[in-house]
């Protein structure tokens, strides 16, 4: 199967960890259903339109459907179900610092800080898709730690 990139616009913004001027890709205001997953370590970006992704629906209607649940964002779930790449975590506190990962409380897409546009992977959740309802449902809470 082919793998799928998208294009999107990068910004330099300040980090107010480690003081450094950073850049991170924002999602445009118009790309409805769109999100970026990033890693804990801070250094990639992965792309999703979640209104595409099986695991996103299912983890709504828990999130409805389940007290325990229900607390939690469908983004922090979905970073902490999807698959791994090269081995990496997503981060559910997007976004942070590539440099120092902290959590950058401010990033703006204003056009005299575009540095460009690059070309990011999309996330996947192969894995998570892959299970039966209650093995999501147990995986969901093991990633939660609820028990």
């Amino acid at each position: 199967m082919e793998e799928k990139y998208q294009s999107l616009a990068c910004f330099k913004t300040r980090c107010l960890g480690c003081f450094k001027i950073v850049e991170i890709p924002i999602v445009s205001d118009f790309m409805y259903g769109s999100f970026l997953f990033q890693t804990n370590d801070g250094q990639d970006f992965y792309y999703a339109n979640l209104l595409d992704v099986k695991a996103f629906h299912f983890i709504q209607a828990e999130i409805e459907r389940i007290p325990l649940i229900k607390k939690k964002s469908a983004f922090k779930v979905l970073s902490l179900v999807a698959d791994q790449p090269q081995g990496k975590r997503f981060t559910p506190n997007y976004p942070v610092c590539p440099r120092c990962q902290t959590r950058l409380l401010f990033h703006s897409n204003d056009e005299s800080k575009k540095t460009g546009v690059r070309y990011f992977k999309y996330a996947t959740w192969k894995k998570f898709e892959s299970l039966s309802d209650e093995e999501k449902l147990e995986r969901i809470k093991n990633a939660l730690n609820i028990r």
